[in-house]
């Protein structure tokens, strides 16, 4: 979502931990510890999420909402440690916020649940490139809801925001004519870009924006992981729900159930990447980087996991023609451009960050 170079960062000094580090400089006994810097912890952030198709697409008789709640359920496996080590060192007004922000948390987990559930349905009925280009789309819908609810959109954003939305509409119109194919494996039979499930993938995107705007008011007054674990959680949850009710989990590809995946050594290979690439370095580096940067950086940084996610498709095989060749020209050069947009608002937010700094 807009290049990632562009989006401001803080100061080294004002990450946890570099106070610290200046502070012991004196030590020897202690050595020098230097705190990573906000931008490369959401640039990593961003190619891990990029991977994750790739690894969805492994499993593609697995039911997409059952599929969803196992990503997180690994995912929260993986997090309960520091939400443990989080809540130990919580004092006791910690505890009574946090507790407080208990609705907020319920509405983040269930956002970022709907995401993952839409997302993996919509993945597994169109394209890698369309998927993706669609549940980017993040910044687009955040601008356009602004200005429905009648808050002030400046006309660089809404620029942004048009061309990305004509983009999104000639590349959805684009998808019955000359989709793209992908045939990833022989246990994966081609799929060919569809309108059904780019409607899919934006609803997806509905879902990330607010998954983000609520973890923006969450996040500076909560550690990573008392955030992190109990959203995931609740993620979880929603989709096994979900998938339950729908009837996935008892049905002949229900894949063994809504913890199947531990029985299945394929299936547990794939989650487990799952969990920790996208999940603790991907989505764990977002979460973090909300302490840092407001919601529209995040959702333009986001906007660079369409072109990753699709370089890493087409070199595993998952994303081509039918015919074997590169993949149509038409969807690339549209997402190009769609991708290109954003760079207007992430140029804008680095000016205003400019601008602030000046004024302190």
């Amino acid at each position: 979502m807009g290049e990632a170079r562009a989006v401001p960062v803080a100061s080294a000094s004002s990450y946890p931990g570099a106070s610290d580090a200046d502070a012991d400089a004196d030590d020897d006994a202690r050595p020098r510890r230097r705190a990573v810097p906000p931008l490369a912890i959401l640039a990593c952030a961003v190619v891990a999420v990029s991977s994750a198709a790739v690894a969805f697409r492994a499993l593609p008789d697995v039911p997409p909402l059952l599929l969803a709640s196992w990503r997180l359920q690994a995912t929260s496996i993986v997090l309960f440690p520091g939400f443990v080590r989080d809540a130990k060192r919580a004092a006791a007004d910690d505890i009574e916020r946090f507790r407080a922000s208990a609705p907020e948390l319920v509405a983040s987990g269930a956002c970022l649940g709907a995401h993952f559930g839409l997302w993996v349905w919509g993945l597994q009925t169109t394209s890698v490139p369309h998927s993706l280009l669609f549940v980017c789309s993040t910044p687009v819908l955040m601008s356009s809801c602004a200005a429905l609810l009648g808050f002030p959109v400046r006309a660089r954003d809404a620029i942004a925001a048009g061309v990305a939305a004509v983009g999104v509409i000639l590349i959805a119109a684009d998808a019955n004519r000359r989709g793209d194919d992908s045939h990833a494996s022989s246990s994966a039979s081609p799929i060919r870009a569809t309108w059904y499930g780019d409607v899919l993938s934006v609803g997806a995107a509905f879902a990330m924006a607010g998954h983000v705007l609520v973890g923006r008011q969450l996040r500076p007054r909560m550690p990573l992981f008392a955030y992190a674990f109990p959203a995931t959680l609740v993620a979880a949850a929603c989709l096994a729900i979900a998938s339950a009710v729908s009837g996935e989990s008892s049905s002949d590809g229900g894949g063994g159930g809504g913890a199947g995946w531990v029985r299945s050594p394929r299936a547990a290979l794939v989650v487990c990447y799952l969990a920790l690439g996208p999940g603790l370095v991907g989505h764990g580096g977002v979460n973090a980087s909300l302490k840092h940067f407001d919601a529209m950086t995040i959702a333009l940084a986001l906007t660079l996991e369409p072109a990753i996610g699709s370089a890493i498709a087409y070199a595993c095989g998952y994303a081509v023609r039918r015919n074997g060749r590169r993949p149509a020209r038409r969807s690339a050069i549209l997402g190009s451009a769609r991708l290109g947009s954003t760079r207007l608002g992430s140029a804008r937010l680095a000016r205003r960050r400019r601008r602030r700094r000046r004024r302190r």
